[in-house]
C-alpha cells in the first residue's frame, strides 16, 4: 500500500478520535448534579492491603501483601474475613471469577 493511501486512511481516523469528546462521553463538565455517599472501613491487617476486586456476590476481595493474606469485605454485614496464605506468598493482585472463587498473583521471596 502506498504511503499516501495509508495516510489517507489513518489521518481521518486519528482526527475522529481527537474530536470524539475524550472520556466524558458527551457530558460537559458541570452540567449535571451528582450525589452519593462514600463510606470507608479500616482493613483489619493494614500491612499493604491493595488491589481491591469486586466479586459477583457483591463482596470486595483484597490482597494484604505484607501479611500473606486475602481479605473479603462482606458488603451486607460490613465486616471483614481474612485468610492466611503460606508464608512468603506476598499476594498482589486478585481476580474473582463468576462463582466468587478468587485467584491471586504472588511474588515468592528470594
Amino acid at each position: 500500500m502506498p504511503i499516501r493511501a495509508l495516510f489517507a486512511i489513518v489521518l481521518p481516523l486519528a482526527s475522529a478520535a481527537v474530536f470524539a469528546g475524550g472520556s466524558n462521553y458527551g457530558v460537559a463538565p458541570g452540567t449535571r448534579e451528582f450525589s452519593g455517599k462514600v463510606s470507608e472501613w479500616a482493613v483489619p491487617t493494614p500491612k499493604f492491603a491493595r488491589d481491591p476486586a469486586p466479586g459477583p456476590d457483591g463482596n470486595i476481595y483484597i490482597t494484604v501483601m505484607y501479611a500473606d493474606r486475602i481479605a473479603r469485605f462482606d458488603t451486607r454485614t460490613q465486616k471483614f474475613n481474612e485468610w492466611n496464605l503460606p508464608e512468603g506468598t506476598r499476594p498482589h493482585g486478585l481476580l474473582v471469577d463468576p462463582r466468587a472463587r478468587s485467584g491471586i498473583r504472588a511474588t515468592a521471596r528470594a
